[in-house]
C-alpha cells in the first residue's frame, strides 16, 4: 500500500502533500500562539514538519476536545499537548482545533485564513525552518514507475499489468501465494474505503473503537465455532503467518498424540 501511494502521487505529489502538511502545522502553531499559549519545549520551538507542541493543561484540553469536537489530541505530559496534522486536515479541522484552545482563553478574533495570510502560508508552500543538515539534496523516486501512473485509470491499468504476470486461479491451482487480491471482488473491497473503517487511528482510545471490537470478537468466535478450535486470533493479517500458525498447531497436535512423536 505504501508503494502504490508513492506510485500514485510520485515525487512531485509527495512534495506537495508535505508542503501542505507543513503549512497546516504552521497555521496551527501561529493560531495557538495568538491565543496566548507557548509552543515547543526548551529553546528550540520550531515546527519542522507535522506536529505542534503546546504548553497547556493536557488532560483538561484533551478531554474537552474529545467531548465537544470529537478530536483526539496527544498528551505528551501533564503540561504539554501534541497536535499532529496530515494531508486530510482541512481549514474546518484547523478551526475546530483552535476552538478547543480558545475555549480556555476566551473567544478568538481571527480566522484560519487570516493567520495563513499573515504568515505567508498557502496550501502548497510554507516557510521552511528545516536545518540545512536535515534537508535532502539528492533526487528520489526517479524510476519511471513513480512518474507515470498519476490517475485512477492509469493506476488500475498498472495494477492489472502486474496481476497479469502472476500465477492466479485463472491459470492453474495456486499452492501458496498472494490470494487476497485474487479472491476478493471489487464490491467486497469497496467498504475498506468507507471512513467508518479506514479513518480509525491505531492509537485511538478503546472506548472509541467499539465497532471494531465487536467485528473482531464476533469473527473470532464464528471462526472458532466453524473450525472447532478453542480460539482464533486475527493477528497478524499475513498469509505467511497463517501458514506458520498452521504448522505450529499441527506440531502441537502431534506432540499430544500417544506413542512416538512426529517431529518432521
Amino acid at each position: 500500500m505504501s508503494a502504490f501511494y508513492a506510485v500514485y502521487h510520485g515525487p512531485k505529489g509527495l512534495q506537495t502533500i508535505a508542503h501542505r502538511v507543513i503549512a497546516a502545522a504552521r497555521v496551527v502553531e501561529e493560531g495557538v500562539r495568538r491565543l496566548g499559549y507557548s509552543t515547543g519545549k526548551g529553546d528550540d520551538s520550531r515546527v519542522l514538519f507535522d506536529t505542534v507542541l503546546v504548553e497547556a493543561d493536557a488532560k483538561q484540553i484533551t478531554d474537552w476536545a474529545v467531548k465537544n469536537k470529537q478530536i483526539n489530541l496527544r498528551i505528551f505530559d501533564e503540561k504539554h499537548v501534541g497536535i499532529t496534522v496530515d494531508e486530510t486536515v482541512n481549514t474546518e479541522d484547523i478551526e475546530d482545533i483552535l476552538d478547543v484552545f480558545a475555549h480556555f482563553k476566551g473567544d478568538r478574533s481571527f480566522s484560519v485564513d487570516e493567520v495563513a495570510k499573515d504568515i505567508g502560508v498557502t496550501a502548497s508552500s510554507a516557510p521552511s525552518d528545516i536545518p540545512p543538515a536535515l534537508k535532502r539534496t539528492s533526487q528520489f523516486l526517479t524510476h519511471p514507475v513513480f512518474n507515470s501512473h498519476h490517475s485512477e485509470t492509469e493506476l488500475l491499468r498498472y495494477i492489472h499489468h502486474l496481476q497479469s504476470k502472476d500465477l492466479s486461479l485463472t491459470h492453474s491451482m495456486i499452492p501458496l501465494g498472494s490470494c487476497t487480491m485474487k479472491l476478493n471482488s471489487t464490491t467486497e473491497m469497496v467498504p475498506i474505503s468507507w471512513p467508518e473503517f479506514s479513518s480509525i487511528h491505531p492509537f485511538v482510545p478503546t472506548d472509541q473503537a467499539k465497532g471494531y471490537t465487536t467485528l473482531i470478537n464476533e469473527l473470532e468466535k464464528d471462526l472458532a465455532e466453524i473450525t472447532g478450535f478453542h480460539a482464533v486470533s486475527l493477528q497478524p493479517n499475513s498469509g505467511a503467518q497463517g501458514e506458520f500458525t498452521g504448522l505450529r498447531i499441527i506440531r502441537k497436535y502431534l506432540e499430544e498424540q500417544p506413542g512416538k512423536k512426529r517431529d518432521i
